[in-house]
């Protein structure tokens, strides 16, 4: 069988291999049950799932036909969306949003936060495949160090400063900042800002008490980052992954414990239900617009 496109198969093995891993070393830790979910539980899931859009991935890249939207040098579409849910969690009044969270419940919360990410995927240029496996290795990472709830040290393999986890800085200013000067054209511009983002490392560096873990962690997620746009692969949706990857464990572990493992809370409150459907419904036209796109491109590509 011939490879037809190397980014899909080494982004298909790299995903394959992620997913394994984490499935293999959840399986270490206590798994449990659904209304008693142990550390292990919900990482073995989603190891699960993101090795099964692995293969997927690898198995598209030996067909001749597949093609995918080209990626973004610089997505506004994200950007936009993040600067409006910063700017409504700053500018509106404390007293409302206290009233909000009172009336949100586990399964709100837990949809909630898989809106954000699906959205974040949905909005990321390239492949959706891609994107959506980039989030669920993020959701992975975000449960990188001690678990709240049983205080098992997970996925740290000895190593003592990832306790409280993987710092979203690192991920924001490696994987995200080096991976957009990867795709920048070769100019003084992409030169300017990569010394715009070395100097906030360092600015981080010096604000977080001159951690050396957290420069080794940047430079590792930069490294990653710079492969991942080889791969042509987004990270902005693994960031929002790690960000609300440790949340949505913990309100989806309440939810099934107040429901006695029961699925059925998603669906049945109204927020919830309405998070997923909403996220559902950009996951669906998300896939609709890329392949419309696509097939556009194949279109004027014939002679």
């Amino acid at each position: 069988m011939q490879i037809h496109n190397k980014p899909n198969f080494w982004a298909g093995v790299m995903f394959t291999a992620f997913g394994a891993g984490f499935v293999w070393q959840s399986a270490s830790y206590s798994v449990g049950t659904t209304a008693h979910m142990g550390p292990g539980n919900f990482p073995l899931w989603l190891g699960g799932m993101l090795a099964l859009l692995g293969v997927v991935i690898l198995a598209r890249s030996f067909l001749e036909n597949a093609h995918e939207p080209p990626l973004a040098v610089f997505n506004w579409r994200l950007l936009v969306v993040v600067l409006v849910l910063v700017g409504c969690m700053q500018w509106l009044p404390p007293s409302l949003l206290q009233e909000i969270a009172i009336r949100f419940n586990p399964p709100d919360y837990f949809s909630l936060m898989l809106f954000y990410v699906a959205g974040a995927a949905a909005l990321a240029s390239g492949s959706l495949l891609k994107a959506v496996a980039m989030a669920v290795l993020g959701l992975l990472l975000g449960l990188v160090g001690t678990d709240i709830n049983s205080g098992v040290e997970r996925f740290m393999f000895g190593i003592d400063a990832l306790k409280d986890g993987l710092n979203p800085f690192s991920v924001l200013l490696g994987a995200l900042g080096i991976g957009l000067w990867a795709k920048l054209p070769k100019s003084h511009y992409r030169t300017v800002f990569l010394a715009l983002v070395l100097v906030s490392v360092m600015g981080f560096y010096g604000w977080l008490g001159y951690d050396d873990f957290f420069l080794v962690s940047t430079i590792v997620f930069g490294v990653a980052g710079y492969l991942w746009t080889r791969l042509k692969c987004v990270s902005a949706p693994l960031y929002f992954g790690v960000v609300y990857g440790p949340m949505m464990e913990e309100n989806l572990r309440r939810m099934l414990l107040l429901s006695r493992g029961s699925f059925t809370s998603l669906f049945v409150h109204p927020l919830s239900a309405t998070f997923l459907a909403l996220a559902l419904i950009m996951l669906i036209l998300a896939a609709l617009w890329k392949m419309r796109k696509r097939n556009g491109l194949d279109t004027s590509s014939l002679p």
